[in-house]
């Protein structure tokens, strides 16, 4: 049995609605959203723009069908992993498919945040190599932010994202949230515990797939989930917060832990411009709606990408 094989019948074989095989051109994590005073986003992550396999082209159909799913949608959240692959790739190439991200993602015509994922940050398999503690410049000036984690505001609602990507020579990365920024998070929340809030993290802080992932040979549990999540759950425990959205797993995932639910959004690319991951999940992004009253829902949306509809 293959790895894609293992993974998408343990996926199966879970028995649970976290993790469910998806078969038609919209998919959800919530069945649906309910119409309730409030605001809408957007949730996309994982686009790995390259510009192989026609990734651009994908790029800009996912724009297409975010921008015509929520006309009305106040501002986007871009979750991680905007260009494949920071990590090894020169320079030049790599400023370039920055530029080329902006370039798309100018047409969605909205306010974005950004959040740093993994294949964001340079490492010393840089061209020229890069060491850590300028792995994450290029990030900041092509998204033109200094702090990888920050807060803001929408209507009565607060949004946290974290940066859960730290260099280490020794492996690349490891996903952690620092002491730094934990102590910035706990003095955030205990200013003010009753504000709803959605927590954003490109690694996830809790994800079901991660445990089977686990099982496979040479996967790096610090990789995986961030390394002391439970830590970070703690604290997030203190606030009223109502939702954590997730990406780099690639796979549409949510279930609810003492009042939290964690939401992962699957990813644009899918199997990085391949096809479906894992032959389940369709490539997609999450709409997201914050009622004034308090609730968060979110439903994930496939847009339609065949791999290989484009002639080379």
């Amino acid at each position: 049995m293959n790895r894609r094989t293992f993974l998408a019948s343990g996926i199966r074989g879970l028995g649970i609605s976290a993790l469910t095989p998806f078969g038609s051109a919209t998919t959800h994590a919530s069945s649906t959203i309910t119409a309730q005073p409030g605001f809408s986003f957007l949730h996309y992550t994982d686009i790995h723009l390259e510009t192989a396999r026609h990734a651009p082209q994908g790029f800009q159909q996912c724009i297409g069908s975010m921008t015509a799913a929520a006309p009305h949608a106040k501002f986007a959240v871009c979750g991680g992993d905007v260009v494949f692959d920071a990590l090894r790739t020169p320079l030049a190439d790599t400023a370039s498919l920055y530029s080329l991200f902006q370039e798309h993602a100018k047409s969605l015509r909205m306010p974005t945040h950004f959040v740093i994922g993994n294949h964001d940050i340079q490492s010393a398999l840089s061209q020229p190599p890069v060491d850590t503690a300028h792995a994450k410049d290029l990030f900041r000036k092509s998204v033109n932010r200094e702090s990888t984690y920050y807060s803001f505001k929408h209507g009565k609602w607060r949004f946290i994202v974290l940066d859960s990507i730290q260099p280490d020579p020794a492996i690349e990365w490891r996903a952690h949230i620092d002491d730094e920024q934990l102590k910035w998070l706990r003095q955030l929340l205990d200013a003010d515990r009753t504000t709803p809030t959605v927590v954003i993290t490109h690694v996830p802080l809790a994800s079901s797939f991660e445990f089977l992932v686990n099982f496979m040979p040479g996967r790096r549990l610090d990789q995986a989930v961030v390394d002391n999540s439970q830590r970070v759950i703690d604290v997030l425990q203190t606030g009223n917060v109502k939702a954590v959205l997730q990406g780099h797993t690639h796979v549409v995932e949510q279930f609810e832990r003492h009042g939290i639910k964690y939401v992962s959004s699957g990813s644009v690319c899918g199997e990085w411009w391949r096809g479906w991951r894992l032959g389940i999940f369709a490539e997609g992004y999450s709409l997201c709606h914050c009622s004034d009253d308090g609730v968060f829902q979110s439903i994930y949306k496939s847009y339609g990408w065949h791999a290989g509809q484009y002639n080379s």
